[in-house]
């Protein structure tokens, strides 16, 4: 039921009640002790705790298995929900009793094989059930689940980085605009006023909307964080969205206006990547 790494346990599968510690499998095996153990009282016991237990597990192996990771109920901004998440996990009751209904049932399994009258077959027996209750009972410490959660949502939060760099970090945005600049310097270096004139129209609708759907991602607060966009690049994101319609086109009489006015966009632009994309741990805290 669990893996050690760099002296930490966790869960390597599903949490489930070890098969062998069931009153079924007990009732099986008691056949051969001659008088009353008290291991059954303590299996019932420990049955019901699990069962009490099973709502906080069933979230544990969830997790485990990876259905906030892979998107099925987790985005950036249930992050904070998943953190609490975890620290109600690892603190719960629930767990907590299941965990110290294990240690009777391996403090009862070990009293009973000390007995002087066992034999070698039914000490067997009652040992193997003391240590699979210990090995669970450390499965589900506070300590085991901590590290693992901890684990979980530092992946999380690394991807999620990942996700508000790509957002609201500089490297995409600096692209962007200077992939514009690239384009204007192009534009403005034609030949005739003709030339010009197609060329901007060929290619501005293009050279913003790659400025304004970054802009507009941060502006709109796609992932729904505590992020609020900067007057900067909300004049730029409005400025370029004319520009970004499929339908707009220069004419010969504005045409030189209109570069005037994408460069003093593209210098408000180049203001706004100078912001550094904010982490997971700044906006929600957490490991």
């Amino acid at each position: 039921m669990i893996r050690t790494s760099k002296n930490k346990i966790m869960p390597n599968q599903k949490i489930e009640y070890p098969k062998t510690l069931t009153t079924a499998a007990w009732k099986k095996a008691k056949s051969i002790f001659n008088n009353n153990t008290g291991i059954s009282e303590t299996l019932r016991a420990a049955e019901a705790a699990f069962r009490a237990a099973s709502a906080d597990i069933d979230a544990i192996n969830n997790i485990y298995a990876g259905d906030s990771a892979d998107g099925k109920f987790l985005n950036i901004s249930g992050y904070p929900a998943f953190l609490a998440d975890c620290k109600r996990l690892t603190n719960s009751k629930a767990v907590e009793n299941y965990k110290k209904s294990l240690w009777t049932v391996r403090d009862q399994c070990k009293k009973v094989a000390a007995e002087k009258s066992m034999s070698s077959k039914q000490k067997g027996i009652v040992l193997d059930m003391a240590k699979t209750a210990d090995l669970q009972s450390v499965s589900v410490n506070a300590n085991s689940i901590s590290g693992f959660l901890t684990q979980e949502a530092k992946r999380w939060s690394s991807s999620f980085d990942s996700v508000l760099e790509a957002t609201f970090g500089p490297v995409k945005l600096k692209a962007a605009a200077g992939r514009a600049v690239t384009f204007l310097k192009t534009v403005k270096g034609q030949a005739t006023p003709e030339a010009k004139l197609k060329e901007f129209n060929k290619g501005i609708t293009t050279a913003a909307r790659d400025i304004t759907q970054i802009l507009m991602n941060r502006v709109n607060n796609k992932y729904q964080i505590p992020y609020t966009a900067s007057s900067s690049e909300k004049q730029a994101a409005e400025g370029l969205v004319k520009f970004a319609n499929n339908n707009h086109a220069a004419t010969a009489k504005n045409l030189d206006a209109e570069i005037k006015e994408v460069e003093s966009l593209l210098r408000i632009t180049a203001s706004v990547t100078a912001t550094k994309a904010p982490t997971c741990k700044e906006l929600f805290g957490g490991p």
